[in-house]
């Protein structure tokens, strides 16, 4: 059945399996007249996240520090999303090492074990609702990365995208 959801090919298969199917690709052509129509791309990229429409500058402002705007938003919503979620093994997993934690004193995590065992501190209220204020057409673009709020969180690019680099404590 994925098989045939993926590539569109009926086959036959018993009522209650010909429903969902037809269900899901109703609700597919739904999402690609919606897409279509708000000028975003009919297919959504590999990454899941569609990126909304940039203003031409904000476009230019990314491309003038030789970033992808595609890929440094794909990693502004994942780590977003990792911080909504509430997940520090998510979090981890959208973290460049060595991450560095600032505040009162500056700490620097060298793996996912740190970074869990640091919880509390990263994944606290004011760090949380900083990011999940953030859109991605305001964040200040730098060499450096992406810089959400007053600088309490910096996505930065790495060898595999844009991740999690620094966090200022409060």
């Amino acid at each position: 059945i994925t098989g045939s959801l993926a590539t569109g090919a009926a086959q036959a298969r018993e009522p209650k399996l010909q429903m969902l199917y037809d269900r899901h690709r109703a609700l597919n052509l739904l999402g690609r007249e919606l897409r279509h129509s708000m000028d975003l791309p009919v297919k959504t990229p590999e990454a899941g996240f569609s990126r909304p429409k940039l203003s031409p500058e904000v476009e230019a402002g990314f491309r003038d520090l030789t970033f992808d705007p595609l890929e440094a938003y794909y990693g502004f919503r994942r780590v977003k999303a990792a911080f909504r979620s509430g997940d520090v093994e998510l979090l981890s997993r959208v973290a460049h090492y060595p991450l560095t934690l600032t505040g009162k004193t500056r700490r620097t995590i060298r793996n996912r074990e740190q970074l869990v065992a640091a919880k509390d501190k990263v994944m606290d209220a004011h760090t949380r609702e900083v990011v999940a204020k953030s859109t991605f057409a305001t964040v200040f673009v730098r060499d450096k990365g992406m810089m959400l709020g007053e600088g309490e969180v910096w996505i930065t690019p790495g060898k595999t995208g844009f991740g999690l680099g620094l966090i200022n404590l409060p």
